[in-house]
């Protein structure tokens, strides 16, 4: 992966940052084994060698195939917004939050029926949905589940988030 050209002050940044040889003009920090590189960076005023970072690239596995691009967790009024994105989705029949009061589990879903999934679709896909069963001030922990319409399952990894105050 290649981020301009050689000598660019983009680059010289990051080659400050130890995330980039100055002699390969490449990304030194490898990534997971199943994780991915990616940029992201909301502000998007001007490109940052902290905003590379190494995600999750598949939730599932050989067979529950979905591309998850971002998981993440926000409290809210009415409880805590998870919202995710996939690039790409085989076979999906949709989506399970699962939670729990412990990272180390167990981990319930919150509803009974499953986030319908685009199927199978090689476009980016945005989700979003709202626990309004969490507690207002209690830290959950959450995964996401992709089911296949072969009812096989694969998950994320665990995010945090604290569920929000509702308004007086």
């Amino acid at each position: 992966m290649q981020w301009g050209a050689v000598r660019q002050p983009f680059a010289s940044d990051a080659v400050d940052e130890g995330c980039w040889s100055d002699e390969d003009d490449y990304i030194r920090k490898s990534s997971a084994p199943g994780h991915s590189m990616q940029y992201w960076n909301p502000a998007d005023r001007k490109p940052s060698p902290r905003a590379w970072l190494s995600r999750s690239a598949t939730i599932g596995n050989a067979n529950t195939p979905v591309e998850l691009v971002s998981f993440a967790a926000q409290g809210v009024a009415a409880g805590v917004r998870l919202r995710w994105r996939t690039e790409s989705e085989t076979a999906n029949a949709g989506f399970r939050i699962l939670r729990a009061d412990s990272a180390d589990g167990p981990f319930a879903p919150v509803r009974d029926d499953l986030i319908p999934g685009q199927g199978s679709t090689p476009h980016a896909t945005d989700y979003e949905h709202t626990d309004e069963t969490a507690e207002p001030g209690t830290t959950y922990h959450y995964r996401l589940e992709d089911v296949a319409h072969d009812g096989k399952t694969g998950q994320s990894e665990t995010i945090t988030a604290q569920a929000g105050t509702p308004a007086p």
